[in-house]
């Protein structure tokens, strides 16, 4: 007979004072075990989710490598974002219709035409990256320009 078969033997002969008296005696060692265990078990499929996502990753070392650019998601979220400022309430209603209509429920076309406001998003998420491109492009400028004006005012300390 197993380990685990005489153990329900017992608590089948033993009456429920007994079984709360025994466990009245060990609640807390069986409180602490059992939280331990269930972080543990939390912790490690945590871990083991996040090595199979590999897209975190990325993104974070995209944010680390340059902190003050937006990516192209940025650059949409924030063109969405304004568009629904600047939208009326059925304006956003109606858009929230479409949006619904045409990415989450089956069926959708591919080779339908973008609803308005899906072009203006675009144009605006684009107009985003281009000012971004513009902004890097000057930074670099003056920097460059920094450099040379250092080497001008070095050259005159000789």
């Amino acid at each position: 007979m197993s380990f685990l078969s005489q153990a329900i033997n017992k608590l089948r002969k033993m009456s429920v004072s007994k079984i709360a008296v025994l466990s009245k005696d060990n609640f807390p060692k069986f409180v602490a075990t059992t939280i331990s265990t269930c972080v543990l078990v939390g912790y490690g499929c945590y871990s083991y989710i996040e090595s199979l996502d590999k897209s975190t990753e990325r993104h974070a070392t995209v944010r680390r490598e340059h902190p003050h650019e937006l990516t192209q998601d940025e650059a949409v979220l924030r063109a969405m974002i304004e568009n629904a400022r600047e939208s009326t309430w059925e304006q956003n209603l109606s858009n929230a219709l479409h949006a619904h209509e045409r990415f989450v429920l089956p069926g959708h076309k591919d080779n339908e035409e973008d609803p308005k406001y899906v072009k203006q998003i675009l144009e605006r998420s684009d107009e985003l990256m281009d000012k971004q491109q513009r902004q890097r492009k000057l930074r670099k400028q003056m920097e460059k320009n920094e450099g040379q004006a250092a080497e001008v005012f070095s050259s005159w300390r000789r």
